[in-house]
């Protein structure tokens, strides 16, 4: 029988947790040395008793090295014997794409390692496991990688593969799928009712009112051959009522499930919903497909042919008791249902605040990317900037002890394992002789509100702070005599530009007063002081050492995780915007800075990147029923890709093992994962996710 690497914790199974980073390391350079010694003077490290060599070796891989994947199409990699499946792990089995790490499930059967991809439902064929058009590198760790593949006699596989494959593009035209994984024709396509029921014979099912029609099929469908045109619904009077005109309304239409077939004929592989885009009464209805409908299956086989002209179902609108019982509806107004835990293989947290949303907070400042940089050694710069930076294990990057400020800005993750240092200047804050003589913190708010903010504020602001309470007002002149100044001309034509007649109005004026984060940075370089400044549009991840003199400003779109050594007062650690939560350690405080945070105005992305964020186990009255139904999330896609998947609640937070929907995760708790994607080009349309609606039966 087949065994889902979903279902276990690779690393639990290997029999063994975590151990500190130092012994660890020491660990980990002992056995390689080990491993090295055995080749050296032993020959390979596994031999039968017989004097035969025994290594790991990759046999067949379809599709072959270097050749074309469908969309829908798994990857089967044959070994010459049996796979250890603790040995299977996101380390030593990596298939990748320019957006990140393919989505889909890898599954050991004896010698077979097979992926199966996620599949697709969205038209634009990007929410699947492969991305539409793009080469994946699949990377095989083998001997002398430790944490590489292993049979399961021990055997180490025998080196370091690397494959490529070319996923289906649909720019070369309509072959993107696995056409052996589906019939000749299509499976019928079948409007479900509330309980149930299909829509058969004759027979009008039930649906409550405002809740979407639903079209299932035993078989997946091609998302980008569903059309909203292609439905109508008609009103149909009722027996012995006068007969009106039919009444027509249009519908939205979307891909909600898109699961492989099964072979059973009542599975709900695909499901397709339908929402009116009228509120409907209490009724009748005849759901029509017109002529010429477009929707298929992914063998492109048209669905529908053998029902035109005649109507797809009839069914009846009703004011059906609500099923509160067995559903639940999360709306993310409660932040603390966030886990603080990190996603693997993303860029960054989503921001969850609290405000009914999951959204991409990606910081203006960011930087123009450039691709991954690592910064192994010393720099004089003042700007670095990059796709990812990352500050490995091992390594010392020495930024410049002049005086002034010093920026990291990434787009996605800025990731410090290693040190990242920056001494004090040998004459110790020297300051620039417009900057006041008050170095620090206090220094450059001195300077700031002096040479910066006092010009920008305006004599009617200055009367609104001191007379702030302005609720009621509705004229000018009101205004004025509330503020006890003259209505000159001129100061009513400052009235009316800078001090409009309400309360909230003043507050957000006075709300604009606060320097942007650029700002601030210009304001922090005049000052002539010591600054350095971490910009990351996903996490700052800091796991080393940072001994940076003078003060330290995170900004970050995701988390701030702050779990390494350092060598700095922390009282000169401060923070500017929240992204997806400051999350620093137990002995690290961060001072917040007055600082607005603003999003890019044009898409400034030179590479894919993916935000994610995980919820805790799910409310308790849902943990107790696992018979999972109906799955409806809702959001906004923008110019991006949002995606709810699901997870054990007691397994790691990897992407890779996560399922569509609940039901294919084993019995038991689970996780809601939630993950947010944008690519470069376009307009600035992140995606957002603001409701996730559950419903199960009971035993």
């Amino acid at each position: 029988m087949p065994v889902s690497v979903l279902c276990q914790n690779p690393r639990a199974l290997a029999g063994g947790g975590a151990v500190s980073s130092s012994k660890g390391r020491r660990l980990r350079h002992a056995a390689w040395l080990a491993g090295a010694a055995l080749v050296c003077f032993g020959g390979t490290a596994c031999r039968r008793g017989d004097g035969e060599t025994q290594t790991l070796r990759l046999l067949q891989v379809r599709p072959v090295d270097g050749g074309q994947v469908y969309l829908n199409e798994p990857l089967v990699l044959t070994f010459s014997h049996a796979l250890d499946l603790a040995s299977v792990t996101p380390e030593s089995v990596e298939l990748t794409s320019p957006r990140g790490r393919a989505r889909g499930r890898w599954i050991v059967d004896g010698p077979v390692l097979r992926f199966d991809p996620d599949p697709v439902w969205d038209p634009g064929l990007a929410s699947g496991g492969y991305e539409p058009g793009a080469e994946h590198r699949l990377i095989l760790a083998g001997f002398p990688r430790l944490g590489g593949l292993r049979g399961a006699d021990g055997a180490s596989f025998e080196w370091t593969r690397t494959l490529t494959f070319h996923a289906a593009d649909p720019a070369d035209g309509p072959a993107l799928y696995d056409l052996g994984r589906n019939p000749a024709t299509c499976e019928p396509v079948r409007l479900e009712g509330r309980d149930g029921a299909f829509a058969l014979a004759g027979r009008t099912v039930s649906v409550g009112v405002g809740e979407p029609l639903r079209l299932v099929c035993a078989e997946p469908l091609d998302p980008s051959t569903l059309n909203a045109e292609d439905f109508l619904l008609q009103a149909v009077p009722e027996p012995g009522a006068e007969s009106p005109a039919l009444v027509e309304t249009e519908v939205s239409a979307r891909v909600v499930r898109n699961d492989p077939a099964t072979g059973i004929p009542d599975e709900r592989c695909a499901v397709i919903e339908l929402v009116p885009l009228r509120e409907l009464t209490t009724g009748r209805y005849t759901l029509r497909v017109r002529p010429g409908a477009t929707l298929a299956d992914m063998g492109g086989n048209r669905a529908f042919l053998t029902l035109q002209p005649k109507p797809l179902g009839e069914v009846r609108v009703r004011h059906l008791p609500t099923e509160s019982a067995d559903r639940v509806r999360l709306e993310f107004n409660d932040r603390t249902s966030a886990s603080a835990e990190r996603v693997v293989g993303v860029d960054g947290t989503a921001a969850w605040r609290g405000d009914g949303t999951i959204r991409i907070a990606y910081p203006r400042e960011a930087g123009p990317g450039g691709g991954s940089l690592v910064l192994d050694r010393s720099t004089d710069a003042f700007e670095i900037v990059g796709t990812r930076i990352d500050v490995p294990e091992g390594e010392t990057c020495e930024l410049t002890d002049a005086p002034g400020v010093v920026v990291l800005r990434a787009q996605g993750t800025l990731s410090i394992t290693g040190a990242l240092v920056r001494r004090r200047p040998t004459n110790d804050e020297v300051l620039s002789p417009s900057s006041p003589q008050r170095p620090g913190l206090l220094g450059l708010v001195a300077w700031a509100v002096r040479e910066f903010l006092l010009p920008r504020i305006h004599e009617s602001l200055a009367w609104a702070i001191r007379e702030f309470v302005t609720d009621g007002v509705e004229t000018v002149e009101e205004v004025a005599a509330r503020l006890r100044v003259k209505l000159t001309p001129q100061n009513r034509k400052r009235l009316e530009d800078e001090a409009l007649p309400r309360h909230e109005i003043f507050a957000a004026r006075l709300a604009r007063l606060a320097p942007t984060l650029g700002e601030f940075i210009e304001a922090a370089r005049k000052s002539g002081t010591q600054w350095t400044v971490l910009i990351a549009g996903g996490d700052i991840v800091v796991n080393g050492k940072l001994d940076l003199a003078g003060q330290i400003v995170f900004v970050a779109g995701g988390r701030i995780r702050l779990d390494g050594r350092w060598g700095q007062s922390p009282e000169k650690l401060f923070t500017v915007g929240d992204g997806g939560g400051l999350l620093p350690s137990s002995n690290v405080k961060l001072k917040p800075l007055a600082v607005k945070v603003l999003p890019p105005e044009t898409n400034p992305l030179d590479d894919t990147l993916t935000w994610a964020v995980v919820s805790r186990p799910l409310p308790r009255q849902v943990l107790e029923r696992y018979l999972w139904r109906d799955l409806r999330p809702g959001g906004h896609m923008g110019n991006g890709i949002w995606r709810v998947r699901w997870l054990p609640a007691d397994g790691p937070v990897d992407p890779a093992l996560a399922a569509d929907h609940p039901s294919r995760l084993p019995e038991g708790p689970v996780r809601m994962l939630v993950e947010l994607t944008m690519k470069p080009g376009g307009v600035w349309d992140p995606p957002y996710v603001d409701f996730v609606e559950l419903s199960w039966r009971t035993r």
